[in-house]
């Protein structure tokens, strides 16, 4: 799976990439029909993050979700279950080939 990062002016950026990489290959490396993710780390008003998640299944449409927090973990683990929720309509679609 391609995973592109972008998070300009992170402080991180090497942390920053090696956990979101774990955390996106945990949740969707054994699905088959993801074979890209971009991701968007950006500083948003009020000392808040914005994660904003890009991908597009296999025979099927662009997905995308965004959340933001002050917190990032939260603002991930956020975009992550919603991502999650159109994941599953997909899915539930059988738009994917097994």
């Amino acid at each position: 799976m391609d995973i592109k990062i972008e998070a300009p002016n992170h402080p991180h950026q090497e942390k920053l990439k090696a956990y979101y990489e774990d955390k996106l290959n945990q949740k969707y490396g054994s699905k088959a029909y993801i074979t890209s993710i971009d991701v968007r780390v950006l500083e948003a008003k009020d000392d808040c993050v914005k994660v904003s998640i890009q991908t597009k299944p296999e025979g099927g449409s662009m997905l995308y979700a965004d959340h933001t927090d002050p917190n990032e973990e939260v603002a991930l683990k956020e975009v992550i279950r919603k991502l999650n929720h159109q994941i599953d309509k997909y899915e539930a679609h059988n738009h994917f080939k097994n």
